[in-house]
């Protein structure tokens, strides 16, 4: 059964009601009416949360209650002019601001002010920038400190030495000229990478410009730069140049290969006669070179850098050059992959020396790119073989070679006299 009220007190439009706590009937018992103890329920305006308050004694629950009936008369009768609508506006309001212990019209005022100074930008939003910004406030560190600390992170998640050594070597002039970072304006960072890259060509000029943002980047991670905007060096754009490939000729190829050492010859195959990325090479296993179905299976744990798995086919000579390696198993590189890719830059530095070829970076693959689509003709298929989107293959791989420097590229074999390396037919066929 609904628990009634004890006693209702009216004042016009307004009510109070009282409730005893305990259990009906009330008033048997004069001397516990006196200590009763009683809960005033009310409601200021239509759509208010409840309101209550607890009172000892009927004669004081009365009193109180009518002392609330009249409050809330008098409350109303100031609105009376209003809309039923724009009455119970007004009532909110006022509810609303009272924590705040400040005037309707004051509010309004204060609101109409920021609006006029913020424009179009809300106050909320406005007011959430500034307690972001006196959250995350604290000292920020100079663009150099800022810099150490990248490499360092670099360095912590295994990224070559000859990686940190290019960015800090293209960063370095940049945060002795900008030692502040938070100070630095896409203008003068565009002005600084005019003067810097004078003499160099555009695909030298972004490259700089990545690195900064790169910088950039990683202090806003820090908390150094404000999380919800873009980075005064992400304003500054990228020229966004063509740029021609650098491969290797089937000749150049061949002088590798011969005075290329036994430890490195699989990375060095596995470059140029199946596309796969050195980061690949060095990560992947023996048993994913499948010499009895004629593909190399990259798992995406492999390809890191796309994290998408795909089947690389090998070619006959490819085969041929591996053949010495068939029975071996684990990693094709075991060992820390930082340590071993700073190896194989000391192979390629010493081999440089002995054939007197210049440096060439991403030859490799550039190479199979380049004549493997010279054979196939079709950037859909190179494009699945090389991990990338057809349109990455038309812009980087496409160095024009004709059809049969393409078919003498992959008949480049081993040496005849080489007892244990054959020709092995192969079950899928590789054109």
């Amino acid at each position: 059964m609904k628990h009634e009220p004890a006693f209702t007190v009216r004042e016009g439009s307004s009510s109070v009601l009282a409730y005893k706590y305990g259990k009906p009937p009330y008033g048997t018992d004069k001397k516990a009416d006196r200590s009763a103890r009683y809960c005033l329920a009310w409601y200021r305006f239509q759509g208010d949360t409840l309101q209550r308050e607890t009172k000892t004694g009927e004669r004081a629950a009365r009193d109180r209650a009518r002392e609330i009936a009249i409050d809330l008369a008098n409350d109303r009768s100031q609105t009376t002019t209003l809309s039923g609508g724009d009455r119970e506006i007004y009532l909110r309001s006022t509810k609303l601001l009272e924590p705040f212990r400040i005037p309707l019209h004051a509010a309004v005022e204060e609101w109409a002010a920021a609006r006029s100074i913020l424009g179009d930008v809300s106050i909320i939003e406005a007011a959430n920038i500034v307690v972001r910004s006196a959250r995350t406030s604290r000292a920020i560190p100079s663009s150099k400190d800022i810099l150490e600390e990248m490499l360092a992170e670099l360095a912590d998640h295994h990224r070559s030495d000859r990686h940190i050594d290019a960015l800090r070597a293209d960063l370095e002039p940049y945060v002795a000229a900008h030692p502040r970072i938070e100070t630095a304006r896409a203008p003068e960072i565009i002005v600084y990478l005019r003067a810097v890259t004078a003499n160099v060509g555009p695909r030298r000029r972004d490259n700089i410009r990545d690195a900064i943002v790169q910088h950039s980047r990683f202090a806003r991670k820090r908390g150094y730069l404000a999380e919800d905007r873009q980075s005064e060096a992400e304003k500054v754009g990228k020229i966004k140049a063509g740029h021609d490939v650098k491969t290797w000729t089937p000749g150049e190829a061949a002088l590798l290969l011969e005075h290329v050492s036994p430890h490195w010859l699989p990375w060095m195959a596995l470059g140029l006669f199946a596309g796969m990325r050195t980061s690949e090479i060095l990560r992947i296993h023996w048993s994913s070179v499948k010499f009895g179905q004629g593909v190399i299976a990259v798992s995406r744990k492999v390809a890191r850098k796309i994290r998408v798995s795909r089947l690389v086919p090998i070619s006959p000579n490819l085969t041929a050059w591996l053949l010495p390696y068939r029975d071996r198993v684990g990693q094709i590189y075991p060992g820390n992959f930082k340590t071993n890719e700073n190896l194989k830059g000391d192979e390629m530095a010493r081999l440089f020396k002995i054939t007197g070829l210049d440096r060439r970076d991403n030859a490799n693959r550039h190479s199979y790119g380049s004549y493997r689509l010279a054979v196939v003709k079709n950037f859909e298929q190179v494009s699945v073989e090389m991990g990338n989107s057809p349109r990455k293959v038309r812009e980087d791989y496409n160095d024009p070679k004709p059809e049969a420097e393409g078919l003498e590229y992959f008949k480049l074999m081993p040496p005849a006299d080489s007892s244990n390396v054959v020709p092995m037919p192969l079950p899928l066929e590789f054109r």
